[in-house]
């Protein structure tokens, strides 16, 4: 089997799995993010603080098949957890961001 099949199947494979989870109503925190209303560049950077809470909030997310896109090909991402909306309302509870612009993406994340 050549690489351009073997990358081929790990994206299809990823794509499954993302399908699946979203049926069940388990995303990404950043996608939480994003569906909230905030920006992908700070949705990123929220999600990155907040994974920093899960053991404080005692959330462990559910595993996930995800990848990405690096110079190599495509990349099995290592730790990929889905978070359902519960899980992310917990996490975002325990976010207390000091900048303006993140106190003001964390309550459109309380409203969401």
């Amino acid at each position: 089997m050549n690489a351009n099949a073997t990358a081929a199947r790990r994206i299809v494979k990823a794509r499954r799995a993302a399908a699946k989870a979203h049926k069940a109503g388990k995303f990404t925190l950043k996608s939480h993010a994003m569906q909230a209303g905030l920006e992908a560049t700070v949705a990123g950077s929220v999600a990155g603080a907040l994974r920093t809470k899960r053991t404080a909030a005692g959330v462990t997310g559910t595993a996930s098949y995800m990848v990405r896109k690096a110079e190599c090909g495509i990349v099995p991402v290592r730790g990929g957890k889905r978070y359902t909306q519960d899980e992310f309302r917990a996490l975002v509870k325990l976010y207390k961001p000091r900048a303006a612009q993140y106190a003001a993406a964390r309550e459109l994340l309380l409203a969401y």
